[in-house]
């Protein structure tokens, strides 16, 4: 019996831990810009495609949710509550605009964490812009 319940305690322990990842990734979004605006206006976002419907709610919500940014300008000027898995910044987008993340103090230190950054034109012969006002963060952690 002793040896039965530690290996019954891991195994509830690996069960509790895994239902907790599942709970986690199972709100986090993916976000597409679907026109020029601020991080924290759900109007900015979709979370069914470039262009799609407005969001409900804005990337950093929930922690794991991913950013696509393409052929609009997006200004984060207040910390998310939660980490970024993934920003990418591209011309993915059927846009004739320039993309452009910006990063701007407008108060208490802004610190944009992200797990993974990616920047790409896609031969698109437009600007890809990234801008980080002074005291601003972008904290990249993969």
């Amino acid at each position: 019996m002793k040896k039965f319940l530690p290996k019954l305690q891991c195994r509830f322990m690996f069960v509790a831990g895994l239902f907790m990842l599942v709970v986690q990734l199972s709100q986090a979004a993916v976000y597409f810009s679907r026109t020029a605006g601020k991080w924290k206006q759900t109007n900015t976002w979709s979370t069914t495609g470039y262009g799609g419907a407005a969001a409900l709610s804005t990337p950093g919500s929930a922690p794991g949710d991913v950013v696509l940014i393409s052929g609009y300008k997006v200004t984060c000027d207040g910390t998310p509550a939660n980490p970024i898995l993934s920003v990418t910044i591209s011309q993915n987008n059927a846009t004739l605009f320039d993309t452009q993340l910006d990063i701007l103090n407008t108060g208490p230190v802004t610190v944009l964490t992200v797990n993974s950054l990616a920047v790409t034109d896609n031969n698109r012969n437009t600007n890809i812009d990234i801008s980080i006002s002074a005291s601003a963060i972008l904290q990249v952690n993969g």
